[in-house]
């Protein structure tokens, strides 16, 4: 894998554009434009083996335009927006291409392939538990719509729960253009089990950036299982992404509960403490809230092994 990564990144200093448009989607970018290997490919195989180089797990994956075994709820209402398989845009505006593409991995899907400059990485853009999307770009946004068959509606197409996703603090989170801005004293995150092996740990910070964490099961560092109390400085990089993340997607506005009702799945749970001691808690059971849960999920869950840990 390394390998092949390495080698895709020597190719995108050495291929040039095709260019600016072509049939199946467009290029577009804020800064200035440096060609890489994306902006070469033509075809959708070629995305196709690109994916399954990078994470075999998609090896299978099938186009949308391919997909033979679709509901029909989920057919009749996909028809109706005439979606492309994929399509190229510079989402993260490196001035590099990069590429999305929608079809079926057990679940209609889409997936992002950002280039990051030294390498590619793999953004899977679908969540939670819909029973059909419709997935496409407006400029240098996903418009990303839900189609729920449950939802009782007079017209056809049904119309679906729409949001637009942008590529913001490392990740695809939900479009917000009137951002909070509180005063975040302290972050408290904690996981529960699941069935199966769901690291469970609890994670606090206070605004001087001082952090605890208690790894409490099934929690692998560097390859190996760690556990007991820590505690850190959180370095400032990765304290002002968080902290502007749930600013951007104003958290005191999110649900307090998230899929409540579903059995068996991890639960995470976020208690913010804000201006003057307000406080906000949210609890999502399957870590699929929302796109922008999703990616402050990540962001704890990543401190675990991108922090400089004491024991």
């Amino acid at each position: 894998m390394q390998t092949t990564v390495k080698l895709f990144t020597f190719l995108s200093l050495i291929f040039t554009i095709i260019g600016s448009k072509n049939s199946k989607g467009q290029v577009s970018s804020k800064t200035a434009h440096s060609p890489n290997y994306i902006d070469s490919i033509t075809t959708t195989d070629e995305i196709l083996s690109l994916i399954g180089k990078l994470d075999s797990k998609y090896k299978n994956f099938t186009p949308l335009s391919k997909i033979t075994d679709l509901s029909a709820f989920c057919n009749n209402n996909l028809k109706n927006y005439h979606l492309k398989d994929w399509t190229k845009v510079d989402f993260d505006h490196n001035g590099l291409t990069d590429i999305i593409i929608v079809g079926k991995s057990y679940a209609v899907r889409a997936i992002c392939i950002l280039d990051l400059g030294e390498r590619f990485q793999l953004e899977p853009l679908s969540f939670g538990y819909a029973e059909c999307i419709a997935v496409d770009v407006v400029k240098d946004k996903v418009r990303y719509r839900i189609l729920d068959s449950r939802k009782k509606a007079a017209t056809t197409p049904i119309l679906p729960d729409t949001r637009y996703l942008v590529y913001k603090y490392g990740g695809f989170i939900i479009e917000n253009t009137s951002p909070a801005a509180h005063r975040i004293e302290k972050i408290t995150y904690s996981t529960t089990w699941c069935y199966g092996t769901c690291p469970i740990f609890e994670i606090s910070i206070d605004n001087k950036r001082n952090a605890t964490f208690n790894a409490i099961k099934d929690n692998i560092v560097d390859q190996q299982t760690i556990s007991g109390n820590y505690h850190t400085v959180i370095t400032e990089l990765k304290y002002k992404q968080l902290n502007d993340l749930l600013n951007y997607i104003n958290f005191e506005k999110l649900d307090a509960a998230y899929t409540p009702n579903l059995k068996d799945a991890q639960r995470a749970t976020l208690t913010i403490t804000y201006n003057n001691g307000k406080v906000k808690t949210i609890t999502d059971t399957g870590l699929k809230g929302n796109h922008s849960l999703i990616h402050v999920h990540r962001l704890l869950f990543d401190l675990r092994k991108n922090q400089q840990w004491i024991h």
